[in-house]
């Protein structure tokens, strides 16, 4: 067939209505995804087939901040993006973000997700 198999994305909020209207918008548009509300629970689904991890800032348990530095060490090549109700600035300046490319702001519309999510892939 020759068709790509769509990515896989991790969804990580410690919000079930968030992570469900994320998840579904991004089936909707063609993606594979497993979500997580907490950062152990995400340790617990991972598998090193995710291209993507969508990720709420502040975690909502004690491994919150170790996540996604534990996930880089286990696959270097995978893409981030955080989402906040928080401006970047008040970021803990440990975690890698870049404003223009990956991190979103709540609240934000699923289109606005869907774009930054295609540029990240890209």
């Amino acid at each position: 067939m020759g068709m790509k198999t769509a990515p896989l994305i991790l969804v990580v909020d410690d919000e079930e209505p968030v992570v469900t209207v994320i998840s579904h918008g991004l089936e909707r548009a063609g993606y594979k995804v497993i979500s997580a509300t907490s950062a152990y629970e995400a340790f617990r689904v991972w598998t090193n087939e995710i291209t993507l991890v969508l990720s709420d800032s502040v975690a909502p348990d004690p491994y919150g901040n170790h996540l996604t530095v534990e996930l880089l060490r286990r696959k270097p090549e995978l893409k981030l993006i955080f989402m906040s109700g928080s401006p970047i600035d008040s970021f803990n300046p440990g975690i890698p973000l870049r404003k223009d490319s990956n991190f979103i702001q709540k609240p934000f519309g699923i289109q606005e997700l869907l774009s930054l999510v295609r540029s990240t892939l890209a």
